[in-house]
């Protein structure tokens, strides 16, 4: 219920600023190689899932189905429906009854009919299992309080030799140096609270987790 708050409150937040406006996209600009304005950057994480689609090689002209766990207002969804090469099916889920009507009106506006679907959905218990070639979240993980949860979910939905891709915020391994070093567990806590985000832990443990629910880990 607060995750579920917690975005109520602050999606249209999100959307109206600078060019969220019209990526209608809610995760942070990432500016990787080549990117040199601030639209693209907020596609670049949708870049790499997009490459990433193209290595599960379906049969010439196979339908493809991904789902996105935290899928916001669906604009991760929406861009891979129109880059992807090949058929592909959506699933979106979010734990936000703002979110999920309005990722629902814009798939129907924008035409996309059965191809895409929006559930108002807790993403550590899908309503489906089995089918999905990828699953992804961008910047969803860290607010769930049940990680482990997360990955047997994902893992749960996803085909044999299907993918399952994360863009979010991991601790590093290092220890903090310099002047402030003595207030940064103060200052994780508080960022911890603040953004709704328990999850935020090391990468090491997340592919622990990720190896429990049976996953490999492919590439970091």
């Amino acid at each position: 219920s607060h995750i579920r708050a917690y975005y109520d409150r602050n999606t249209p937040l999100f959307l109206g600023r600078g060019a969220q406006r019209f990526t209608r996209t809610l995760h942070r600009p990432v500016w990787g190689p080549g990117v040199q304005d601030e639209s693209r950057a907020l596609h670049y994480v949708h870049s790499l899932i997009l490459a990433e689609l193209d290595q599960t090689h379906p049969p010439f002209g196979a339908e493809r189905a991904v789902a996105d766990l935290g899928c916001g207002v669906g604009a991760s969804l929406f861009y891979l429906l129109e880059n992807s090469a090949s058929p592909l099916r959506a699933l979106g889920l979010t734990i936000s009854p703002l979110q999920a009507r309005l990722a629902q009106a814009e798939s129907l506006q924008r035409g996309f009919g059965t191809r895409s679907l929006f559930c108002l959905a807790d993403f550590t218990a899908p309503p489906s299992a089995g089918q999905f070639d990828m699953v992804f979240s961008i910047e969803a993980f860290a607010h769930t309080h049940q990680p482990q949860a997360y990955f047997q979910a994902a893992a749960h939905l996803l085909k044999p030799g299907g993918r399952l891709v994360g863009c979010d915020d991991f601790l590093t391994l290092a220890s903090p140096t310099g002047e402030h070093a003595g207030a940064a567990p103060h200052w994780l806590e508080t960022y911890r609270t603040g953004w709704s985000v328990p999850s935020v832990i090391d990468p090491t443990t997340a592919a622990v987790y990720a190896r429990d629910a049976g996953l490999a880990l492919v590439d970091q």
